[in-house]
């Protein structure tokens, strides 16, 4: 089957005229951008119909124009499919991480740390529609709506909000998260508003309640963001809040420099002598999948579900490969689940990173782009990141060629020209050659292409490569 003919086969059960200008003009934005980074029909056609399922959810929803739908559309297939999305979450995520550990975290991060990896994880999931997670993206009114629509919320614990915790309140809590029972008369809040909660960080003095203790004199509930926030005290409650609501917590956000090289090779989880690209490399990975798990976690403290942590590595490892150059790679093993040592006093020794502890179940999952060749362990890029270069700027030359008569775009001399780009297109070495191994490449379509002289000849060879390059 044809690249056309697939994305015909996409497009007419949902209804979508492909020959709609509008329809017409996003195909071709994302067809461009996965030629560009060399993606093959099947990458290319799993684009195209994120894009027409996305754009179809979204449009049928109503009171939403088609440019706005489809210019959402675009979005959440660049985010999610293209090199491009890819590594401006994984910076994102990283300048996240750097920002919180300086207690500087800017809102801006955040949100480009949330929007990638959980709205990619929770759509294969199941639990959120391609359409949702692109209104959510773009920003769109209805996207409140569609998560209504997606029923993506926790339950309603009753009165026993966790074993040996029952509340003794006259209502019982909205919802619950782990031991933690909580009032929020402000219901599910919708990703990107005002009022979205961010993940507390130890260093926002107004989060340090979730960060105090463990013991007796840690208050047991406070008025944040707008919900009153219970948690269980007593012996049962030998944990700080934040560790009650997300028992992974610690784990997740140790510092990857105080973990024992030689302890995580002996356990397998690296490989011996590793060097100090892939220790760079593990760290970087670390510490960004922290933003990408912390992300995932603001679900819960919105009043809404989000995905599960292995849903998060395995979308969150393959954003990270698609944004990263191979480098010299890194296979990275299983830890025992249990990462954590309770020290005298209260203190937690953890041992390995929390991500590691999920290694096996993603194995389980056979996700085999973001595992090693024995389908053991995860497999992480090590280079730096991606540098995608821009393409030219081809408003003139459009105009000029579009200005062309029309007999120098007879069917002969399309025939010959496509002969030629291939040929152009084999011998190019990135999608976007700078400008003057653009121009060869052009000038040798024209001349091997049709034998006109002049301007009209170059501008049918840069038409045809124009399929390629323009976006």
């Amino acid at each position: 089957m044809s690249l056309e003919a697939g994305i015909q086969a996409i497009a007419a059960p949902l209804g979508i005229a492909i020959d709609d200008p509008q329809v017409a003009s996003a195909l071709a934005s994302v067809q461009t951008e996965a030629a560009a980074e060399g993606a093959g029909a099947q990458e290319t056609l799993s684009r195209v119909r994120t894009l027409f399922d996305s754009y179809q959810q979204i449009y049928s929803h109503g009171n939403i124009d088609a440019g706005k739908a489809l210019d959402a559309a675009k979005q959440f297939v660049s985010q999610n499919h293209a090199v491009s999305g890819a590594i401006d979450t994984a910076s994102g995520l990283l300048k996240a991480a750097q920002a919180a550990a300086s207690g500087n975290m800017n809102p801006a991060d955040v949100a480009s740390a949330f929007s990638g990896p959980v709205i990619a994880a929770m759509t294969a999931a199941g639990a959120m529609s391609a359409g949702t997670g692109a209104a959510i993206v773009a920003g769109l009114a209805i996207a409140d709506s569609l998560l209504n629509a997606a029923n993506v919320f926790p339950n309603r614990p009753g009165f026993d909000v966790c074993p040996g915790f029952q509340i003794r309140t006259p209502n019982p809590p909205d919802f619950a998260i782990g031991c933690v029972a909580v009032f929020d008369p402000l219901g599910a809040i919708t990703p990107g508003s005002k009022q979205w909660r961010a993940f507390p960080e130890a260093a926002n003095h107004a989060d340090v309640w979730w960060y105090t203790g463990p013991d007796q004199n840690t208050p047991d509930w406070i008025d944040w963001k707008g919900a009153r926030w219970i948690i269980q005290k007593g012996a049962l409650s030998l944990a700080r809040p934040i560790t009650q609501a997300f028992p992974e917590t610690m784990a997740v956000l140790t510092d990857p420099a105080t973990f024992d090289v030689n302890a995580l090779s002996t356990w397998g989880v690296l490989p011996w002598n590793p060097s100090a690209e892939q220790l760079g490399a593990f760290a970087d990975f670390q510490r960004a999948f922290a933003q990408a798990w912390k992300s995932n976690k603001e679900f819960w403290l919105n009043g809404r579900h989000g995905a599960d942590d292995v849903q998060v590595l395995e979308h969150f490892a393959r954003i990270w490969n698609r944004g990263h150059m191979p480098g010299q790679g890194l296979d990275v093993g299983a830890a025992p689940a249990d990462t954590e040592v309770n020290l005298a006093g209260g203190g937690l020794l953890v041992y390995s990173p929390y991500f590691t502890t999920l290694i096996t179940q993603l194995g389980r999952a056979n996700v085999a782009d973001v595992m090693s060749s024995d389908g053991m362990r995860v497999h992480i890029n090590t280079g730096s990141m991606k540098q995608l270069a821009k393409p030219l700027n081809f408003s003139g030359i459009i105009a000029r060629v579009a200005a062309a008569p029309k007999k120098f775009l007879h069917s002969g001399a399309t025939d010959a020209y496509k002969a030629a780009l291939a040929k152009a297109q084999a011998d190019a070495s990135s999608p976007y050659p700078p400008p003057p191994t653009f121009m060869s490449k052009a000038i040798t379509v024209a001349k091997e292409g049709a034998p006109y002289a002049g301007g009209a000849g170059l501008g049918v060879g840069l038409v045809a490569l124009l399929a390629k390059f323009r976006r």
